[in-house]
C-alpha cells in the first residue's frame, strides 16, 4: 500500500489519480484527504517488479461505468500472489 499526497509516484509511474468529483465525494468517507496538497489521491493500482526492478505486471483502476468503476477485471489476491511468485523466481 502506498500513500502519496504529493502524487510523486503517480507522475513517475503513470498511475491514475482521482478526479475532482471522486475527491469531493471521498471527503465524506476519508476526511484526512482534505490535507492533501493537490486535492487528489492515487486510484487503486497493482505493480509487480522483479528482483532487478523491472516491471513485470501492471493493473490500474479506470473510472468507467463499463468496467464497474474499476471493480471488473481486478485480479484476485490469488492471481496477484502467483504473479508475484513468478516475477521473483
Amino acid at each position: 500500500m502506498l500513500a502519496d499526497p504529493e502524487l510523486r509516484s503517480a507522475e513517475a509511474l503513470d498511475l491514475p489519480i482521482s478526479t475532482r468529483k471522486a475527491y469531493t465525494g471521498s471527503l465524506l468517507l476519508h476526511p484526512e484527504i482534505r490535507h492533501y496538497p493537490k486535492k487528489a489521491f492515487l486510484q487503486p493500482a497493482i505493480l509487480i517488479f522483479d528482483g532487478a526492478g523491472e516491471l513485470r505486471y501492471r493493473w490500474t483502476h479506470t473510472e468507467k461505468i463499463t468496467n464497474l468503476w474499476g471493480a471488473r477485471g481486478r485480479p484476485s489476491p490469488e492471481a496477484i500472489l502467483e504473479l508475484t511468485r513468478e516475477s521473483l523466481s
